[in-house]
């Protein structure tokens, strides 16, 4: 879906920045830009700063991109997209290869959610937007994180309602926490070892087939309950029957 730029004041735009991915014309730009990214994503992270620089970054970066052409968004969607750290940083690698063969400058971001998109995507503010958007719609379709281009690319801008016009609670859900929590699950691993984590998946794997094994028998004595008792006279001819054959 093709936007006009985000503006400077944009809380989407480098929403991600410290796990965003930047595509510059030159290694000396990318370099510069990304001293200035972190040292936003510091003054972001210091409590007591009132003033990060955000706008000034964002504002900076637009006029650079203005340099090689005409500068648009493209968010496309990514539902089935992982919070899995090194599938992303693959992802990340293969757009970025794409979108310098295609000529493009600008940013790329992965947002799980957001107030306008309550959904995964992937959101590209530069040049060449078309060009980029069939770039991250390829990629994504490749490793199943989307059905196909045309579900990637979505609807037209002018079909599409934002998220907060139909959910005024609509949060936004940031990737670095979902990557934060896997990291410390990574280091929590390294910390405690490889058989405290085995450990404990056998002894779930254990909990699971004795709960498997318990409804399992809860189902048959269900059914069993369930099977119709003989009657009365059944019952007396059944009687009947066991006598004879005794002889009594």
């Amino acid at each position: 879906m093709l936007q006009k730029a985000r503006p400077n004041t944009s809380k989407s735009f480098l929403r991600e920045a410290k796990d965003a991915l930047f595509v510059m014309a030159t290694p000396s730009d990318l370099d510069y830009f990304a001293s200035l990214t972190k040292e936003m994503v510091a003054k972001r992270e210091d409590p007591t700063r009132v003033y990060t620089g955000a706008k000034a970054l964002r504002s900076e970066l637009l006029a650079y991109f203005a340099e090689f052409g005409e500068v648009m968004t493209a968010n496309v969607w990514a539902r089935n997209l992982p919070s899995n750290l090194r599938a992303i940083n693959e992802f990340k690698q293969a757009v970025f290869e794409g979108l310098k063969r295609a000529g493009c400058v600008g940013v790329v971001e992965v947002h799980l959610s957001d107030r306008e998109i309550n959904s995964p995507h992937i959101q590209y503010v530069g040049t060449r937007a078309h060009e980029a958007e069939m770039v991250v719609a390829h990629e994504l379709v490749k490793r199943k994180f989307e059905l196909s281009v045309e579900s990637a690319v979505g609807r037209r801008h002018e079909e599409f309602v934002p998220y907060f016009e139909e959910n005024k609670f609509a949060r936004v859900s940031l990737l670095e926490n979902a990557v934060s929590e896997q990291r410390l699950g990574e280091d929590a691993r390294q910390i405690v070892g490889d058989e405290f984590f085995d450990r404990t998946k056998a002894e779930a794997d254990t909990l699971a087939n004795m709960l498997s094994n318990a409804l399992a028998f809860s189902q048959q004595v269900e059914l069993k309950a369930k099977k119709p008792k003989k009657s009365e006279d059944a019952l007396r001819s059944e009687i009947s029957r066991l006598k004879a054959k005794l002889g009594l």
